[in-house]
């Protein structure tokens, strides 16, 4: 509808700040932030588990970025984002995670 379509289209006109600050208060409380994160698995998807792959998988961005500016000098990040490593650490369950302890 259109009613819905003009709210998406104000969430991707937001600024980062007040994105962030929405995304704060969702999953700024502990509980809430690991029911969100959490999955079928068990305890490796727990809050703790799924902040930690997060940040160890995100560290080697960098290192990746500039390994592929060799074959993608222009969008090297873009690159390095399409591998699974990084486009599974910064899925929406990670995310949440991650955020929550930002």
């Amino acid at each position: 509808t259109s009613a819905q379509e003009g709210e998406a289209r104000a969430l991707v006109e937001l600024p980062v700040s007040a994105l962030w600050k929405c995304l704060k208060g969702v999953v700024g409380d502990a509980a809430d932030a690991a029911r969100l994160a959490g999955g079928p698995s068990g305890a490796p998807t727990a809050l703790y588990p799924m902040t930690c792959q997060a940040f160890a998988q995100m560290a080697f961005f960098d290192a990746a970025t500039r390994f592929l500016s060799t074959d993608y000098q222009e969008n090297a990040a873009a690159a390095a984002l399409s591998l699974g490593i990084f486009s599974h650490s910064l899925d929406a369950k990670h995310l949440v995670a991650a955020v929550h302890v930002l």
